[in-house]
């Protein structure tokens, strides 16, 4: 379960988040609707800690988190727990599937598992694609690259 509470967010003078509140159980599908420039992104990405929240509370499967008090550990062990798959993909089109799929594990300092990779691929269907570039998949599977 995740559960944000009052969660503030803002770029200087502006603020952006004001108070949002939201809760998602376990195997819930949400969407975020909203005009341009109301804050939707941005509240994904203090969720993700692709931008910090200047304040807030989440909660992550019962355990507390205070936002704008994160530590790096606090943050790579939930960022280990979730993902974020951009409406445009961000696969480096030099390396191939299974390169796209580790390089982001090797580049944050850690050891690739392949055990928990091999998972991954297979779970999300990509056994037979391993060695092919990014432009040579459809759109589908780009997105299981993004969020493998």
């Amino acid at each position: 379960m995740l559960e944000v509470k009052d969660i503030h967010k803002s770029f200087g003078n502006l603020d952006v988040l004001k108070g949002v509140d939201l809760n998602v159980d376990k195997g819930d599908v949400i969407a975020i609707l909203g005009p341009s420039g109301s804050g939707k992104t941005t509240l994904l990405r203090c969720i993700n800690f692709l931008e910090n929240a200047d304040s807030g509370e989440l909660i992550f499967d019962g355990e507390s988190f205070q936002l704008g008090h994160m530590t790096k550990k606090d943050i790579t062990r939930l960022r280990k727990k979730t993902a974020f798959v951009f409406q445009n993909y961000n696969l480096l089109p030099v390396l191939n599937v299974y390169e796209n799929i580790v390089y982001p594990i090797e580049i944050d300092g850690g050891k690739t598992d392949t055990g928990f990779v091999q998972e991954i691929i297979h779970t999300l269907g990509l056994e037979r694609k391993l060695k092919n570039m990014p432009n040579n998949l459809s759109g589908g599977q780009q997105q299981r690259v993004a969020i493998a």
